[in-house]
């Protein structure tokens, strides 16, 4: 288990949408990439705002499977105005295992044997007809790569000139390639586990610290099955959210018979 305080803001404000103090911080150089690190006094107070653009979370990440499965719940703690309420949010994202084609190699033997090779004559000659056809519309996708990249460098050299690009990635190879099914039964079983487990800890860490500063935590003691079990707890002085998170044969099911939920990465 990994635990690593983070600060979260969309790449779209880094310019206009955050304060000086927190842009200099972060975006030291307009022209470059976000700062890695940023100083604990910044963290500090925005963590204290609570409703600013750039938000500090706690990412509580365990990894399992090789790195196959991850699972991170952001956490984030805040105190609305006047001091009234406090206002807890849990945010559980899963990154799926790799999908299994990407695993067919790991099958394959040094020295295949004479069915492996029949089955790989098999599917060359299914598909070398259809690479044969499109061959022709690669070729000109070549040809034409030259104009797309101009024309690409000229978009990014106008959002550069109006400062209206994002600084955020577009793209993620380890999410494009995951798969919405588990490989293994266990793997859903331990995704279960460590976001439950992580949970409990966190609501017991939350029991004390209520306890510890004379606050009544009856209310949620008593309504931590309802957390654990639904996913969503208001009470009159606390407000705990979380979303739930389903992937492979459960949220299939879910799409066919209920509300969706969608898996997130993280």
């Amino acid at each position: 288990m990994e635990v690593a305080e983070v600060l979260l803001i969309n790449g779209a404000d880094l310019l206009f949408g955050i304060d000086n103090r927190t842009r200099a911080e972060v975006l030291r150089n307009p022209a470059g990439p976000p700062a890695a690190h940023v100083s604990e006094a910044l963290l500090r107070d925005l963590r204290e705002v609570g409703t600013a653009r750039a938000r500090p979370y706690l990412a509580i990440r365990v990894t399992g499977w090789g790195g196959e499965l991850v699972s991170t719940l952001f956490l984030r703690c805040a105190v609305l105005p006047h001091n009234e309420i406090a206002f807890i949010e849990g945010n559980s994202c899963l990154l799926p295992p790799v999908n299994e084609k990407y695993r067919a190699v790991d099958l394959r033997l040094n020295s295949p044997t004479l069915r492996q090779w029949f089955s790989l004559l098999g599917m060359a000659a299914l598909r070398a007809p259809l690479q044969v056809i499109l061959a022709p519309l690669a070729l000109l996708g070549d040809l034409f790569a030259p104009l797309s990249e101009w024309s690409d460098q000229r978009r990014q050299a106008r959002r550069i000139r109006m400062r209206s690009f994002n600084y955020g990635a577009e793209f993620s190879l380890r999410e494009a390639a995951s798969s919405q099914l588990y490989y293994r039964y266990f793997q859903m079983l331990d995704r279960e586990l460590y976001a439950k487990t992580v949970e409990h800890r966190v609501l017991d860490a939350l029991v004390q610290f209520l306890e510890g500063h004379n606050i009544d935590s009856s209310e949620l003691i008593q309504r931590q099955t309802t957390i654990y079990n639904s996913g969503l707890f208001a009470g009159r002085d606390i407000s705990v959210i979380r979303s739930n998170v389903q992937a492979g044969a459960a949220a299939i099911g879910a799409r066919r018979g209920g509300s969706p939920q969608p898996v997130k990465s993280g």
